[in-house]
């Protein structure tokens, strides 16, 4: 969170603010990182101490009596499992067997939930890096079950949101079948691990309806039990299993939810929007086949919904049809599907594109973020990218482009340097995030720079952040880093260390990070680096450099 003013009048020492004060303050800090992820977090990243209030109590005295007085502070925990799969040293040997870490360590978590006293208290449970193998989750399993049973457990009395990492396909982390209700659950996210999908067990399911059966506040879910393709078998034999966790959701209460449990039709997700879920304003969902007759079928109008995100599911076919069937006036993000390889033919993108531009039309709604697969190297993919981004261009603050290149879209993005030009693409844009499967040139860069200082008659807004993502093949598969993309890391570099960048003025701030990051596969593995910039004066080979 950064927040700029210019104040008429000496700035009070933070140490003479009133104790509530502060407290406040510690708290939204706590609060946003927990709620909404910070890039270290996102990034995993080694373990920020400012996620935890352990930071606040470090600086002085009299920061930590004001955050350990304050129960609200410590009712936020975030706990993470790292399984660190290289030698470790133990006893004076090398011991090759994979170790177990706690983030925060558990003597911090039992501490925290002592200093957490009474109110709501909110806990998420993940492990820091994704579980590939048996054994990976069988460490994490035995590491944190534990800890949920002898910790967490005691207190459901309490909890407020719940974020858990589980493998479906084992018992759930603790017994719920004594426990009458949970009187202040409004969160519950469970998902599994990419690598171990399935229909979930009995156990399991039997435990997540009891969750969502008796929590009467509870108003956001998440599940995500994605079945992997070779396993989408399972699902349809156990349909009884997905209908009754299904039945179980509160679905008139909900204002948020994910659900991913295979793919629903389209006549189904329409029929849940409409007619189950009427305050629903966040849906997250992946769609299956087209059910037959669905043109033939009313637009419906969903006016509270402001969020929209496709995942997997059938690609741009069952996107297009669903869109074709609402009106939502309030819509202000959108993510359309991934798409599949069908989904390149032009009459099947033409017709997304179609949709979208009449959705947008038809519900008079002002979009404010976009997420759209692409893949601009081709003409017509660049030309279908640009409509898209027309339909939208007077209202777009937020964009992500998934594609192959963006060379020729950063072009079209970029600001005139022409005063008294009228035709400017997406003139509010003020964040950027590109995901690329080849090195980026300097075109790019030209983007950037021309949105960090647009001519000011222009009435373009300045970027406050922007992002690269870049997954390179096997022929960059070494340490060297592609000259292209070097030269245009390094202009982005000059760019956010600049004298402007360092002094940003209190109306249009310069962007708070720059991040360029490229990933390499080679021999079948996978090597990722980061190139993190801040406001700092350093040389490139003094750059923060992650390892993934």
């Amino acid at each position: 969170m950064c927040v700029n003013f210019t104040p008429s009048r000496p700035a009070m020492a933070f140490n003479d603010l009133p104790p509530e004060i502060c407290q406040e303050i510690f708290l939204i800090c706590i609060q946003d990182l927990h709620l909404n992820w910070c890039p270290a977090i996102e990034r995993r990243e080694r373990f920020p101490l400012f996620s935890h209030p352990t930071f606040f109590t470090s600086v002085c005295k009299d920061w930590a009596t004001i955050a350990r007085s304050f129960p609200p502070l410590w009712s936020f925990i975030t706990v993470f499992v790292v399984i660190n799969q290289v030698g470790h040293e133990t006893g004076g040997h090398i011991d090759r067997r994979p170790s177990v870490e706690l983030l925060p360590p558990l003597p911090v978590v039992r501490k925290s939930i002592e200093l957490s006293s009474t109110p709501p208290l909110s806990f998420c449970v993940l492990p820091w890096h994704d579980i590939e193998t048996t054994e990976q989750n069988k460490l994490y399993k035995g590491t944190i079950k534990p800890v949920l049973e002898e910790i967490i457990m005691p207190h459901y009395l309490r909890w407020r949101r719940v974020t858990l990492e589980w493998c479906p396909l084992e018992s759930f982390p603790f017994s719920l079948h004594a426990v009458p209700n949970f009187p202040c659950l409004e969160h519950l996210a469970l998902s599994n691990s990419l690598y171990f999908t399935g229909s979930p067990c009995t156990n399991f399911a039997t435990e997540t309806i009891h969750l969502l059966s008796n929590s009467p506040h509870l108003h956001s879910v998440e599940i995500d039990f994605q079945v992997a393709n070779g396993k989408r078998a399972e699902w349809e034999n156990q349909e009884d299993t997905r209908a009754h966790i299904m039945a179980s959701i509160p679905f008139a209460r909900l204002t948020k939810l994910s659900l991913l449990m295979g793919p629903m039709n389209v006549t189904a997700t329409l029929k849940l929007l409409i007619e189950q879920c009427s305050n629903l304003e966040i849906l997250e969902v992946s769609i299956g086949k087209i059910s037959t007759a669905i043109e033939d079928q009313p637009i419906l109008c969903h006016k509270h919904l402001q969020e929209l995100v496709f995942i997997l599911g059938h690609g741009y076919p069952t996107c297009t049809a669903l869109l074709n069937q609402l009106t939502l006036p309030n819509l202000r993000s959108i993510q359309l599907p991934p798409a599949r390889r069908p989904d390149h033919q032009e009459d099947v993108r033409n017709a997304l594109i179609e949709s979208f531009q009449k959705l947008v039309q038809r519900s008079g709604c002002r979009l404010r973020r976009l997420c759209y697969k692409s893949n601009p190297r081709a003409q017509h993919d660049t030309e279908s990218t640009l409509q898209i981004l027309r339909s939208v261009s007077s209202s777009l603050e937020e964009l992500e482009i998934e594609a192959d290149t963006v060379d020729s879209l950063a072009v079209a993005l970029s600001a005139p340097t022409i005063p008294g030009s009228s035709d400017v693409l997406c003139p509010r844009l003020r964040t950027i995030t590109f995901k690329i499967k080849s090195a980026f040139t300097t075109s790019v860069v030209d983007l950037v720079r021309s949105r960090w200082a647009p001519l000011p008659d222009l009435g373009i807004s300045k970027l406050q952040e922007f992002e690269i993502f870049v997954m390179l093949d096997q022929r960059y598969g070494d340490r060297r880093i592609p000259p292209a993309l070097r030269e245009a890391t390094e202009a982005l570099q000059l760019l956010s260390l600049s004298d402007r960048a360092t002094k940003p003025t209190t109306k249009n701030p310069w962007p708070q990070v720059v991040r360029v990051e490229w990933t390499a596969h080679t021999h079948g593995s996978e090597r990722r680096n980061q190139y993190t910039y801040h406001k700092l004066s350093v040389q490139l080979d003094m750059v923060r450099l992650y390892p993934w």
